[in-house]
């Protein structure tokens, strides 16, 4: 189990692959699926796994002009919302845990730990006659955003293009807001973008 009261410089013990177990969720694939194929223009859904984040970024990705952009940045941002915010998972030990292969062994018993088990990422979608608004929030300290938004796609290293990727490729505009706990994702339809928008 992860010491969460360790010294920020010093990465916790970090689980094996062999460890993981899934974590309970709020919603099962065929739950979610069936909320979101009925859902309004507007509606807020809260998820908790990284399961759930996959089956939410691809069913309403279906809703956007270009699906599969919509879905890669849909994922990025509850991914990082769920691993970093609601999970305090920092850059480097993502970087050590894609090393050991324990990434998902270690969302896995973060989503267990009493400090963390009750916390969710809340999706917040609305469809307006010009554009879509994606509002990923988390319930976590927030990060330092300037730092990771200067980060490019072409990126060698193993992780941390997601942000890169919501915004360069999936959607118009991505603002952070406040600590980093809450994210907002704009993307125009076509034909409906303002003056001086080349898309």
């Amino acid at each position: 189990m992860a010491d969460l009261a360790g010294s920020p410089n010093v990465f916790p013990p970090l689980l094996t692959p062999e460890v993981a177990v899934p974590a309970p969720r709020i919603w099962s694939d065929e739950e979610l699926r069936s909320r979101l194929a009925t859902a309004p223009d507007h509606f807020s859904l809260n998820l908790r796994t990284m399961e759930e984040a996959v089956v939410a970024a691809e069913v309403l990705s279906h809703r956007f002009a270009a699906p599969e952009t919509a879905e890669m940045g849909l994922w990025e941002l509850l991914a990082n919302a769920i691993e970093h915010g609601n999970l305090g998972i920092t850059y480097e030990e993502k970087t050590v845990l894609l090393g050991r292969d324990g990434l998902h062994a270690e969302v896995a018993q973060r989503l267990r730990l009493p400090v963390f088990r009750d916390r969710r990422a809340t999706l917040t979608f609305t469809e307006l006659p010009n554009r879509f608004e994606v509002l990923v929030a988390d319930q976590g300290d927030g990060f330092d955003f300037a730092r990771y938004s200067k980060r490019d796609i072409a990126s060698r290293k193993p992780h941390g293009r997601g942000i890169a990727i919501a915004r360069d490729i999936a959607f118009d505009t991505l603002t952070y807001r406040g600590t980093g706990s809450e994210v907002l994702a704009i993307s125009w339809k076509p034909g409906c973008e303002p003056d001086g928008w080349v898309i």
